[in-house]
């Protein structure tokens, strides 16, 4: 799981009922998991419940942005000490998620604040989409897509 670090999946969700699934799914191998419903007029929330998530909702839709918002004071209040971000649709590999956390590992005590982020030019085998990179990698050459960890100093 998270090794000696409390940490915790977010992932910000709207209508993706027949994919959030296998996501909770493969995420929870590696983490605990919060998914924010934002405003889905589908089974989102009930799949994503149905596969081990914490499930907030927010009504009506208020955007990605929002439900990142929502996610992040969620994982404050609960005392979670970090956050890896990954779309609800499948383009970002939960597999990758030990490398994340072995960057966050290697480089937390150093840098608070610090934000590690995925690079979107690796293909993911869940669904066939664009997505995460390998952390170590993206250490190096990050960008602005894809998943990310980030810690509680920004709050």
């Amino acid at each position: 799981m998270a090794g000696p670090y409390h940490i915790v999946a977010l992932i910000p969700a709207h209508d993706e009922g027949p994919r959030i699934a296998v996501v909770v799914e493969v995420t929870a191998q590696h983490l605990p998991v919060v998914v924010v419903d934002d405003g889905s007029a589908d089974d989102t929330a009930a799949q994503a419940e149905a596969a081990g998530a914490t499930v907030l909702r927010q009504a009506p839709n208020a955007g990605k942005g929002a439900a990142l918002r929502a996610g992040f004071r969620f994982a404050l209040d609960s005392g979670f000490e970090a956050v890896v971000t990954l779309d609800a649709d499948g383009q970002h590999d939960p597999s990758e998620i030990p490398r994340f956390l072995e960057a966050y590992a290697a480089q937390a005590a150093d840098r608070p604040g610090l934000i590690i982020v995925g690079d979107a030019s690796r293909r993911c085998p869940l669904h066939g989409a664009s997505p995460i990179s390998w952390a170590a990698w993206s250490c190096r050459r990050p960008s602005v897509a894809g998943s990310r960890t980030i810690s509680p100093a920004l709050d």
